[in-house]
């Protein structure tokens, strides 16, 4: 089985005979996608030859919620961003249009907040806008 590296993702590989398959890997999750559900399911059965594997029906990715539907499959990653507001203690927050007012000052804190956990939450950010990479999931089309 001839699986190769995607060029701008070292996480995702492609199998391109006889049909497409696509495979995502992160840390200890995978997806594996392709138009011919046989040829999906053969790459899954070479893979846990050499690996333990679970497989189940492909609903959520990452936190990523897949709904399929006629009109085709929609990506929501609704329940991710809740999830993170709740962590953060910010589910009951105020959304606005805009992140702060017009001239709007900020001042240097007395002390600094060492409770709170600016890393992770900053982390929690990008993984959201980074690693979901949604701009190159939506050239994909059937």
């Amino acid at each position: 089985m001839e699986i190769a590296n995607s060029d701008s993702d070292p996480c995702r590989f492609i199998r391109n005979n006889p049909s497409p398959v696509y495979l995502a890997i992160y840390v200890d999750d995978g997806l594996i996608v392709g138009k011919d559900k046989d040829e999906s399911g053969n790459v899954l059965l070479e893979l846990s030859k050499s690996f333990k594997l679970t497989s189940q029906p492909f609903e959520r990715f990452l936190g990523i919620e897949f709904i399929r539907t006629e009109r085709g499959i929609f990506i929501d990653q609704r329940k991710c961003i809740l999830d993170l507001l709740k962590k953060y203690y910010m589910s009951e927050c105020k959304a606005l249009d805009i992140p702060m007012s017009d001239g709007f000052q900020l001042r240097k804190a007395k002390e600094a907040d060492t409770y709170f956990d600016f890393q992770g939450l900053i982390g929690s950010l990008l993984f959201l806008v980074r690693c979901y990479r949604l701009d190159e999931l939506s050239q994909f089309t059937t």
